[in-house]
């Protein structure tokens, strides 16, 4: 990281991420943006260290970050990283089943996996959801009026957060009646917490990935015209997705 940080920033750099770490866990966390402008004048990498543990780099601003993305010393592979050291991710939680998809890998795997999911993609497919996108928001704008004139709404909690999981169910063909269940395993594993997983972030990882399983083997057995329909007869040149890349890119 030396091209994006002077030396003598760097020399500064472990006392200022415990400095600046210790204001955001002072109730900062909610405002965390003057800490971060602080932190990107100084230097805009910072060494920090994660609440699991681990030493991490802190890249903040779009030069530093756009520097740092093209810098082939740099990998995202995170399954590398896991092979290096399974503690990266904590155990319990769906890391190595879900962790082979295009965002976590370098080329030339990044290249490959991307040619191949590409082709879900296509705009015709995408214009298609259309429809189904316009009746998920008119239900959700239906729920939230059923509440009545007098009442208040939540609309994060009513309509933007709602909205894009249904319409991923839509994309990937999610049986109605699994979505509350995999919703609610979702924003179980999302809540923070420090030191090691509880038991209900490992529970709701385990809904997850055998909900993704089941998935994956009812398209094999039954094929549907969705994304993960196509992802299974993705391929160039017989290379096909592996289970693991399945599983992750869906």
């Amino acid at each position: 990281m030396s091209l994006l940080c002077s030396g003598s920033c760097r020399e500064h750099l472990d006392v200022r991420a415990d400095h600046y770490l210790g204001r955001l866990g002072r109730g900062h966390s909610e405002r965390p943006y003057p800490v971060f402008e602080s932190m990107r004048a100084e230097c805009p990498v910072q060494r920090v260290r994660l609440a699991d543990g681990h030493d991490a780099w802190l890249v903040l601003g779009y030069v530093a970050a756009h520097q740092a993305l093209k810098d082939s010393r740099l990998s995202k592979d995170i399954v590398a990283a896991l092979d290096a050291d399974p503690g990266v991710v904590d155990p319990g939680l769906p890391g190595p089943a879900l962790a082979r998809h295009m965002m976590n890998l370098d080329p030339p795997d990044h290249t490959r996996l991307r040619r191949l999911v590409s082709r879900a993609f296509a705009p015709t497919r995408i214009a298609a959801l259309e429809p189904s996108i316009e009746r998920i928001a008119r239900e959700l704008l239906d729920e939230l009026e059923a509440a009545g004139p007098e009442s208040t709404v939540d609309l994060v909690e009513g309509f933007a957060y709602p909205l894009p999981f249904r319409v991923i169910c839509e994309l990937l063909g999610v049986p109605a009646d699994d979505r509350v269940r995999l919703r609610q395993s979702f924003r179980t594993l999302f809540q923070p917490w420090s030191g090691s997983p509880p038991p209900e972030a490992v529970a709701a990882s385990d809904v997850i990935v055998t909900s993704l399983r089941h998935l994956v083997a009812t398209h094999r057995e039954h094929h549907q015209d969705d994304l993960v329909g196509v992802l299974l007869t993705a391929s160039d040149d017989d290379d096909r997705l592996t289970e693991q890349e399945l599983l992750s890119s869906s």
